[in-house]
């Protein structure tokens, strides 16, 4: 499984033989012997070496998550001490902008929990990997999955850096028709929504840059690359540092809600229950602490 998993990942007989240390005609026969085993062909043999087929790809995903699992429940089991370990699979941008500044917290809380965050944007991996839980943006609980609905009254934001807005005239309306705006994958007519909402009128028909994570958008908008629509949870360290500044005093609602969702099978986990208990009172914290108002 090894000498495959190298060699799928950089579809080379050599180079996986490198990585490994042996000879390049050991991880052939190895890949042989699978192959022969499976009764599937996982490579192609072509010119230039070898790449995986359609059935080999697959192959590899799945054998790839397996060995990773095995090696972290290696390194769990040798390691001394009453330590717990928690798997998360928690949004990038999330896990960077709002989760991550406020774990000292919960680690001098719960000094024995070990967590792991993996950069995951969906839920639907707990079918392929041994998640405890996952923190996603959604507009509905997962079916199949229990889940806790975090925040569900969030707003998005009209920002962009303080030197971007008084290039443009400073904060309103006329400002915002200038334009570049900056979208985002997962709010794609946010900004149609909000100049309708608010202005009643349809956006400007302005350049608009694209980012697929809401972090690229938030660093965009801090170099000055245009006006972006964003979580405010997303950008709370940046409006209050002044790296961002509001554009207009009008928000909207924000259509995804933020959800904690894990397997029935993991409910009641002591571990999961501490994690699950400290992230509820800590949003509850947020909640009351920032304003939400819209319109």
């Amino acid at each position: 499984m090894q000498a495959f998993e190298a060699a799928s990942r950089h579809e080379s007989f050599s180079r996986a033989a490198d990585e490994l240390s042996l000879t390049q005609g050991a991880i052939s026969r190895q890949i042989a012997e699978l192959e022969a085993l499976l009764g599937v062909q996982l490579f192609e043999r072509v010119r230039n070496g070898v790449m995986l087929t359609a059935r080999g790809v697959e192959y590899a995903r799945r054998v790839r998550l397996n060995l990773d699992q095995l090696r972290r429940d290696t390194r769990d089991i040798m390691k001394p001490g009453p330590e717990v370990r928690l798997e998360i699979a928690v949004g990038l941008s999330f896990s960077v902008q709002w989760l991550i500044p406020r774990l000292p917290q919960f680690h001098a809380s719960y000094p024995n929990i070990v967590l792991h965050l993996s950069a995951r944007d969906q839920p639907s991996f707990f079918e392929n990997f041994d998640f405890d839980a996952s923190i996603h943006f959604d507009v509905r609980p997962v079916p199949g999955l229990c889940c806790d609905m975090l925040l569900d009254n969030d707003v998005l934001v009209p920002v962009s850096s303080a030197a971007f807005a008084a290039k443009c005239g400073g904060g309103n309306s006329n400002a915002l028709r200038l334009g570049p705006f900056i979208h985002t994958r997962d709010l794609p007519d946010a900004w149609s929504n909000w100049f309708d909402t608010v202005l009643g009128e349809e956006e400007p028909d302005l350049p608009a840059h694209s980012y697929d994570m809401y972090v690229m958008a938030i660093r965009a908008a801090e170099a000055g690359i245009g006006i972006a629509l964003l979580p405010r949870i997303l950008i709370e360290p940046e409006l209050e540092s002044g790296r961002l500044v509001q554009l207009h005093s009008c928000t909207v609602q924000n259509p995804y809600r933020i959800y904690l969702a894990y397997p029935e099978q993991k409910r009641g986990q002591p571990r999961l229950e501490a994690f699950r208990s400290w992230l509820l009172g800590s949003v509850r914290a947020y909640a009351l602490q920032t304003p939400k108002q819209v319109g």
